[in-house]
């Protein structure tokens, strides 16, 4: 209760702070500059939310206060672990990760929706589809239909997380290895698929062209910059690598060692991979008792590799965790909250 009372003063307090760079989709979001409202669309449908609610129509700090206080009520409503308040590095983590959703959900935002869509998963269908495969279903359904209307790379998800558990029944040594190592291969594939028939790569289109047209601009300080081209299929294949390495495992965020916010994120981010990949080998090797909760490991470490191709710089890649924060909080945990799987 303390950590999100903090929190939530942090949020409130997020625009005496913060750089105006921060609030540019904020703005957006208000203002509807280019009339872009709409059903369909990650802009238009957060347009339409933020007009509808009134909630465009309140100050920054206010906004803050009602979106925290309700993140942090569905936070709560999902459980809290014991041992939550120790300071251990899981736990300091994950303190992190609720510091960082006020910052970046302190004003409209687009995570917000996100957040609210992504907890259904553990909160609705975790624990009141009864059925297993009903529960597989419905969790695959949510995120094809937020791809459709939302985020189209979310449709990615589905069929990686499908893929994940092909390769989790095969008898392999490392399993965990083996389903990031072929996770990778088969974003490459789609995206080498997409370029052969459209013409240009999925990080061509969405990295490399958020990059180029904010070059000169402050955001583009932490920005990704694969070490190829991404014109050419292998070009491609090692933006997407490259990518997925530096928001995961970005140990050569070491090169921003005047930036300490960046050296932070790469702290942060390092020990929530690590901590991901531990539970998810941990998960692997009891599949036969907790299934449900492996496949919430497969869509969190789906979005993690799906990163690795769209995202265009560091802080972007922090802020669209936050959208599945819901997700990422039940991975942590793994080992409180598989208790409650209905096999």
């Amino acid at each position: 209760m303390g950590l999100a009372i903090l929190a939530i003063i942090l949020g409130v307090s997020a625009p005496l702070f913060l750089p105006s760079r921060f609030y540019n989709d904020a703005f957006i979001l208000s203002v509807d500059l280019y009339n872009e409202i709409g059903w369909w669309g990650s802009y238009p449908l957060t347009i339409a939310f933020y007009k509808y609610t009134g909630l465009k129509l309140l100050p920054y700090s206010v906004v803050g206060f009602l979106q925290l206080s309700i993140l942090f009520y569905v936070l709560y409503r999902m459980g809290v672990p014991s041992g939550f308040r120790k300071a251990t590095l899981k736990n300091m983590t994950t303190w992190i990760s609720f510091l960082l959703l006020a910052i970046y959900v302190s004003m409209p935002s687009k995570e917000f929706v996100n957040f609210l869509f992504v907890a259904i998963i553990p909160i609705i269908f975790f624990r009141k589809v009864k059925s297993y495969s009903k529960f597989i279903l419905s969790c695959l359904l949510a995120f094809t239909l937020l791809g459709l209307f939302y985020r189209p790379y979310y449709l990615m998800i589905p069929v990686l997380s499908v893929l994940f558990y092909a390769i989790s029944r095969i008898r392999l040594v490392n399993k965990t290895l083996y389903i990031v190592t072929f996770g990778l291969f088969a974003v490459i594939f789609i995206s080498l698929s997409y370029g052969f028939i459209k013409g240009s790569y999925l990080s061509e289109i969405s990295r490399e062209l958020v990059n180029e047209e904010r070059i000169l601009s402050s955001e583009a300080s932490s920005k990704i910059e694969p070490p190829l081209e991404v014109n050419t299929w292998y070009g491609e294949a090692v933006s997407i690598t490259y990518g997925f390495f530096t928001v995961n495992i970005p140990v050569d965020g070491i090169r921003f060692i005047t930036k300490p916010q960046i050296l932070a994120f790469v702290i942060w981010q390092l020990s929530l991979f690590g901590f991901l990949l531990w539970g998810f080998a941990n998960a692997l090797r009891n599949q036969k008792y907790y299934p449900r909760m492996l496949w919430v490991f497969y869509f969190v470490l789906a979005y993690f590799i799906i990163q690795g191709v769209f995202e265009p710089d560091l802080g972007s890649a922090v802020k669209h965790k936050m959208g599945v924060l819901p997700l990422i909080y039940f991975t942590l945990y793994y080992d409180y909250f598989r208790k409650d799987i209905p096999v």
